[in-house]
């Protein structure tokens, strides 16, 4: 485990989700849960995305019917920040396509407050033209925590399909993955998604959301429900240590919904020490 700070101080905790669909609608209710339970003073949040709400996003979104034609993230943070009495806000202008713009968000939750915070980004992106942005982001980062979760889409069958081919469609889009990405200090403690699983830097046939919707990617990758449930629990299970407690008890997480299992790495102990090491502040 990494302890990012003494137990009983008090850091505030600044969090950018991007992404609202699929997983990132469940997401951000455990971002919201989190937000209500922590004992920080000063926990803020962004949901950001662009995307609004249609009519097919109900079945596989945490949306009601007369929420359609709104902003995905306008629609999530309302709904949590008044009831719960949070600072969870929303930015649905434009995508989030360059390291600028992720930059000025975290910005936003700083101001009149130049005091040490946690800045966590949470990816829950369904491409890797966004990947590959917030990977050059978290490079350029002295200190952040950056989630990143992932799972598959399910294999759609054109033509006459074989009975092979129908049983893979049958057992595709149950599988996916779960990064936490650490930097301290300049330096990389924990490797990103981009690292652990480098097609989505090498990947050029990448579109970026502002060409194309979240709901355009799923009519030709369809995404499984319960797979975007397993996705966002991996994300809540590390979320909620790094919000309660200051620590980082896994890297990264793999999961297969239809099988009901998942598997997490914990941070090795070299990981540990390089972290004692960079930060000097706390005791092997």
């Amino acid at each position: 485990m990494i302890q990012l700070y003494p137990f009983n101080v008090d850091i505030p905790i600044h969090i950018v989700q991007v992404g609202t669909g699929g997983t990132g609608s469940l997401v951000a209710q455990y971002v919201a849960q989190q937000m209500v339970t922590s004992r920080i003073t000063e926990i803020k949040g962004i949901l950001a995305d662009a995307d609004s709400i249609e009519e097919k996003n109900l079945r596989n979104q945490y949306f009601i019917k007369n929420e359609i034609g709104k902003k995905k993230a306008d629609v999530l943070a309302k709904r949590y920040s008044n009831p719960f009495g949070i600072d969870l806000r929303s930015y649905s202008e434009e995508y989030i396509e360059t390291t600028d713009l992720l930059m000025k968000l975290f910005d936003s939750l700083k101001v009149n407050n130049k005091k040490e915070s946690i800045k966590i980004l949470i990816s829950c992106v369904d491409n890797n033209f966004s990947r590959q942005q917030f990977h050059q982001f978290f490079n350029e980062q002295e200190n952040i925590v950056y989630i990143d979760t992932g799972n598959d889409a399910v294999d759609l069958i054109k033509g006459n399909p074989s009975e092979e081919t129908i049983k893979q469609q049958e057992e595709s889009g149950y599988t996916g993955q779960t990064v936490t990405g650490l930097r301290v200090k300049g330096e990389t403690i924990l490797a990103p998604v981009a690292e652990l699983y480098p097609d989505v830097l090498t990947d050029e046939d990448t579109i970026a959301p502002s060409d194309i919707s979240c709901d355009q990617v799923i009519v030709s990758q369809p995404q499984r429900r319960i797979t975007n449930q397993y996705s966002a629990l991996a994300v809540n299970n590390m979320l909620n240590f790094i919000v309660n407690q200051y620590l980082i008890v896994n890297h990264h997480m793999v999961f297969h919904a239809k099988k009901g299992y998942s598997r997490a790495f914990p941070v090795t102990e070299e990981q540990r020490l390089l972290f004692n090491r960079t930060n000097k502040g706390i005791k092997e």
